[in-house]
């Protein structure tokens, strides 16, 4: 977003803010506001201070993570469901019936 359209959000948000009667809407107004003008100091910054930093941060190579094994256990003893049936009734009846056949 370029300088002069956060300007314009500013001065806009801050009107907003004058004419907000709710205390919910003037702390969201707030906010964005607070958002905003902080976006806007660091887009004032020089570039060559932001360039300046950036560039050890670039040289450092991110840590590579590892894969971790995954250990799966069963919980408990299971059956194999071979069949079943379900009934979903009508539109006008309000339960359905499932049949399982272990």
């Amino acid at each position: 977003m370029g300088s002069s359209e956060l300007d314009a959000d500013i001065s806009e948000l801050k009107g907003m803010l004058e004419k907000a009667q709710r205390p919910a809407v003037r702390k969201e107004l707030q906010r964005v506001l607070s958002k905003l003008e902080a976006e806007k100091a660091a887009a004032e910054k020089p570039a060559a201070e932001a360039s300046a930093a950036a560039a050890p941060a670039a040289a450092a190579p991110a840590p590579v993570a590892k894969p971790v094994p995954v250990d799966v256990k069963p919980t408990g003893p299971w059956q194999e469901i071979t069949t079943f049936a379900l009934d979903l009734g009508g539109y006008d009846k309000p339960q359905v019936t499932v049949d399982v056949r272990l």
